[in-house]
């Protein structure tokens, strides 16, 4: 019914080789997806009530945009005795060129809210794991795991300011080089016939350069109320390396089963990475101060920790029912983020 058609147009594609089993065995896997649209975003109700606008009319028929996403993925695996290794390696491609109004003409009187967003990355990245049951305690096998995580993303992403998906002026425009590298490992050990215990922890570093691509008139000539022409300056040059590296332990504690029932309890710490732009900020990109000066902004960090813990109970006591219940507390040093939105946090 809307008076704005999506025109979606659609590919999914998946090619796959494999021999062997997912434990001992090898596969290439081809993945691609590609996608264009436009959206009908949401309305304001008092114009629909005015009849200025139908009720599955636009704002902005423009808005709406395209991506797509190719990846090409491969995995090897071997067991022999009682040892067990796994390789798996990957590339990925993916673009997003995406045009949004979330506000309208609340910014921009004249020239409207609209703002494209765009990303383009290509990244890298492998993961591997071996394990190994090395000693027995009561009859049962003590397995210690060893892994090692490493990724590469080339990106290119920014946002800019547009009418109509004509550009007129670009907040950010970043060019960002973020590597990462994890090793980890970890033992689980049945002590007796109700206690089991896994420990583990892991190291991770990061390293992320962020550069600016703006120039200082990175943005189309524009027409002014007087008919004159005249250029927009840009927003300013955030830029800048950061790295951080983190480690984290886990513990559980695995009690049972009696009566087909295991009680638990487990402790980690972990995290979660940030947006680079937003580990590099000094001052926002999408406000002036008084004096049409820049806006000193916080930055925020490049990885953030967490702790974590939980206590609970499974069972499978009724026949078929799988059941479960946990009681668990997490907390996270920070909660702030970058919003791409506005190219703040």
């Amino acid at each position: 019914p809307w008076e704005r058609g999506d025109n979606m147009r659609r590919l999914n594609s998946v090619l796959r080789w494999s021999r062997g089993t997912q434990e001992d065995g090898a596969s290439v896997t081809f993945m691609g997806y590609a996608n264009k649209w436009y959206g009908t975003d949401q309305i304001p109700s008092r114009a629909v009530s005015a009849g200025l606008l139908s009720l599955w009319g636009t704002m902005d028929p423009t808005a709406g945009g395209a991506t797509s996403r190719f990846s090409l993925s491969s995995r090897w695996s071997q067991v022999e005795g009682d040892q067990a290794t796994r390789v798996e390696a990957y590339v990925v491609h993916s673009t997003l060129d995406l045009y949004s109004t979330y506000t309208y003409f609340l910014a921009h009187q004249n020239l409207g809210d609209q703002i494209r967003q765009f990303d383009d990355r290509t990244l890298v990245g492998v993961n591997a794991q071996h394990a190994i049951k090395w000693a027995d305690v009561n009859d049962a096998p003590v397995e210690t795991r060893i892994g090692f995580q490493g990724r590469y993303d080339d990106i290119r992403l920014g946002l800019q300011e547009s009418v109509r998906r004509q550009l007129y002026d670009t907040l950010s425009n970043n060019a960002v080089g973020e590597g990462s590298i994890g090793v980890w490992t970890d033992t689980a050990v049945r002590w007796t016939r109700w206690l089991k215990t896994v420990a583990g922890a892991r190291f991770d570093y990061y390293n992320a350069a962020v550069s600016s691509r703006q120039t200082l008139l990175d943005a189309p000539k524009l027409v002014t109320s007087a008919g004159l022409p005249a250029f927009l300056l840009t927003g300013p040059f955030n830029q800048g390396v950061k790295n951080a590296a983190l480690f984290s332990p886990k513990l559980s504690i695995i009690v049972g089963p009696f009566y087909k029932t295991e009680f638990y309890a487990n402790y980690g710490e972990g995290f979660h990475s940030t947006d680079a732009r937003g580990a590099v900020l000094r001052v926002s990109t999408s406000e002036l101060a008084d004096n049409d000066g820049f806006v000193q902004a916080a930055s925020i960090p490049l990885l953030v920790k967490s702790r974590g813990a939980e206590i609970g109970a499974r069972t499978k006591f009724i026949e078929g029912l799988d059941s479960s219940i946990s009681l668990f507390w997490l907390n996270l040093e920070s909660e702030n983020q970058f919003v791409g939105d506005s190219g703040t946090t």
